[in-house]
């Protein structure tokens, strides 16, 4: 496990890379090779479901973009404030969605899987205020 920002977080290890190559068709090269959205899909598919996040993390360039990012999800996080006029409009209409975003899934009928969402939606507020929040 490696610890990014305060959030626990696995590294495609070169076993777990070997295995996803061994049970594709589409192999790339290595295991920093990108490919396409459907080739990606195709390999995850074939991934067990233990070895996924770190691959996917690694193979959909996240990995990448992460490391070269000026702020972590936890620096945008730490920046939400409901007292903030600036941030008080997209609060309000995120928290208006919240009851009907998903409420099939499990995780979103809990309330901790309403307070995630509504951190991961008004962090983004803050990343791209130019575009806010929008259902």
């Amino acid at each position: 496990m490696k610890e990014f920002a305060g959030f626990q977080s696995r590294e495609a290890s070169d076993e777990q890379v070997a295995r996803v190559l061994a049970a594709t068709t589409s192999k790339p090269s290595s295991s920093s090779a990108k490919l396409n959205g459907l080739q990606l899909w195709d390999t995850v598919q074939a991934v067990v479901e233990q070895d996924r996040p770190a691959l996917w993390f690694e193979w959909s360039g996240a990995k990448d973009k992460m490391a070269n990012s000026e702020h972590t999800y936890a620096e945008w996080v730490a920046g939400l404030d409901d007292e903030d006029e600036s941030q008080k409009t997209s609060s309000k209409q995120v928290d208006l969605d919240l009851n009907r975003t998903w409420s099939e899934h499990p995780y979103f009928a809990e309330e901790q899987g309403k307070q995630a969402l509504r951190r991961v939606l008004l962090a983004w507020c803050l990343y791209r205020p130019d575009v806010g929040y929008l259902q």
